[in-house]
Parts: C-alpha cells; sequence; structure tokens
C-alpha cells in the first residue's frame, strides 16, 4: 500500500551522489577501481574528512591573527579528533548578525 507514487528522481539524485562520492575513494583514496562500493565510500570518507581538516587548519591559523575574535571549541591540533570541521567564532564589538555581513 503506498500514497501515491514514488520520487523516482530523489532516488536518481541520491544514487548518483552516492556514486560520486564512490569515485572519490577511488580516485584520490586507497581504495582501487575494482574495490566494492563500500571500500570505495569508506576511502572516500577518510580523504574528504582529510581535505575538511586541511580547510579548518587554514581558516583557524587566520582567525587566530584577527585581533578581538574568539573562537569557540577545540583550537589545538592536537585534540582535533575532538571536533568537527565547523567553527564558530564571535567578534568582540559585532553581533553575529553584523559579523555575518562583513
Amino acid at each position: 500500500w503506498e500514497t501515491g507514487t514514488k520520487n523516482h528522481e530523489g532516488m536518481a539524485g541520491a544514487a548518483a551522489a552516492i556514486d560520486y562520492i564512490a569515485s572519490l575513494g577511488a580516485t584520490y583514496g586507497r581504495a582501487s577501481a575494482s574495490a566494492s562500493r563500500r571500500e570505495k565510500l569508506a576511502a572516500a570518507w577518510e580523504v574528504i574528512g582529510a581535505y575538511e581538516y586541511q580547510l579548518m587548519d587554514r581558516l583557524l591559523t587566520g582567525l587566530k591573527t584577527i585581533p578581538r575574535v574568539r573562537i569557540y571549541g577545540v583550537t589545538d591540533r592536537m585534540d582535533w579528533d575532538k571536533r568537527l570541521a565547523t567553527v564558530s567564532i564571535r567578534k568582540e564589538g559585532l553581533t553575529p548578525e553584523a559579523l555575518a555581513r562583513k
């Protein structure tokens, strides 16, 4: 029993996104072209995570040089396994909205 039809476009899009992410594991990761999709996906997430941390390193290094900027969360590279590559900041004298507009 179903209410309406299946979202074929959504399923096709999700399948294509999964295939693309798996291709990253074979292209940039340690998975071979003949590896299973699961192995390619695992390798892709490792590569994506490493790239996110490179970007985060660059961002945090730059933010630390800006006067009156407070970085929330872990900033020590030795503890990065305890955080995600999402950075929250606050600049003294600016509301979050004003900072976002700059």
